[in-house]
């Protein structure tokens, strides 16, 4: 049985397989609400790995979900910022950079 992650678009195809990779984490930081900055990772190359956040606090604020931070890279740089220009909509985010073996 193969492990890993396979996204789906609305017609059934898949967006995003990685059950037939190996991947490594070369980069975990944890970021606050309102935190923007970026790193340059030596050996991070986008075509074959990625960054990406996750929302660490999954509580509601009224009707309002709250957003991950966004993502960028140019190069071996990762960037980040918050999602939302509205605080109310802003939450702690875990960020993750990983490479494909």
């Amino acid at each position: 049985m193969a492990y890993g992650l396979r996204t789906f678009k609305e017609n059934g195809a898949i967006a995003i397989d990685y059950t037939d990779r190996l991947t490594r984490v070369i980069y975990m930081k944890k970021l606050s609400k309102d935190e923007s900055g970026s790193i340059q990772l030596a050996g991070f190359d986008p075509t074959k790995g990625a960054a990406f956040a996750t929302i660490l606090d999954n509580t509601t604020s009224g009707t309002s979900l709250k957003a991950a931070h966004l993502i960028t890279t140019s190069g071996n740089w990762v960037y980040w910022a918050p999602w939302s220009p509205q605080t109310a909509y802003r939450t702690e985010s875990w960020l993750y950079v990983v490479m494909y073996k």
